[in-house]
């Protein structure tokens, strides 16, 4: 079993002397119950299952209790170090912005699990490029911030189908057709994908809007932070396919 998996039960609080059995590779059984579906990344979180994922919470809470305490109020999760793995052109423009104002970059590949879980049960306001890092959020029943999404795929409310019931506040800032999607370093469509927002300048004015005081849209200073993303991204997959081939 993944480390992760076993941290995160113990953080949920399920007592160790049940008895488990972890099916790690193909098993016949002579009977299996499946229970119904508490939560889909698309179908969102029923509410019978809310009422179990506020125990886990509240267990959880305690076990971080400490590091709330310590935890930044205003969090910005961009993939500006994951670019290889799709991400937005231009996002560390916002990311830079953000910070100077007083946010927090979060990277969760170099964060604890309990440290997660605290900054997201500490933080006000939430601001992610939409993908993977804002999972975290999945075993609350409830987040306590204001939760804002940088769309990155013109298709798709997985996310606010998923967060909208849980979170204080869910508000997506950039509109569907803002954004255009590129093939991945392969050639294809797939999560991989870069994309480009046509008018950042609106993205900008809808962080304005929402009261996040970044200041006045640069053209130049966005088309710099464009260039640098694609270095970025070019740069990190070039290395990749080499590192792949030197190991085959």
């Amino acid at each position: 079993m993944p480390q992760l998996a076993l941290d995160l039960m113990t953080l949920m609080g399920i007592p160790e002397d049940i008895p488990r059995f972890y099916v790690t590779e193909p098993t016949t059984v002579e009977q299996l119950d499946v229970p119904v579906m508490g939560s889909s990344t698309r179908l969102g979180t029923n509410p019978f299952y809310r009422r179990y994922l506020k125990t886990y919470q509240e267990n959880i809470h305690t076990a971080v209790k400490s590091l709330i305490e310590k935890a930044p109020s205003h969090l910005f999760y961009s993939r500006s170090h994951a670019l290889r793995d799709g991400g937005v052109l231009g996002i560390s423009y916002f990311e830079d912005r953000l910070r100077k104002k007083g946010f927090v970059s979060c990277v969760p590949e170099e964060m604890s699990l309990k440290m997660q879980f605290a900054y997201v049960m500490a933080a006000e306001k939430i601001i992610f490029e939409e993908g993977s890092a804002i999972h975290i959020t999945d075993i609350l029943s409830s987040i306590p911030g204001r939760t804002y999404m940088l769309r990155r795929r013109p298709v798709g409310d997985v996310f606010s189908t998923s967060l909208k019931p849980r979170a204080s506040a869910f508000i997506n800032l950039v509109a569907p057709d803002n954004v255009q999607l590129l093939p991945d370093r392969s050639g294809n469509m797939s999560p991989a994908c870069l994309s480009f927002y046509k008018r950042p300048d609106a993205v900008s004015e809808s962080l304005v809007k929402h009261g996040f005081e970044i200041g006045d849209f640069d053209q130049e200073a966005y088309r710099k932070a464009e260039r640098r993303d694609l270095n970025s991204a070019v740069t990190k997959s070039v290395f990749s396919r080499v590192c792949q081939r030197l190991q085959g």
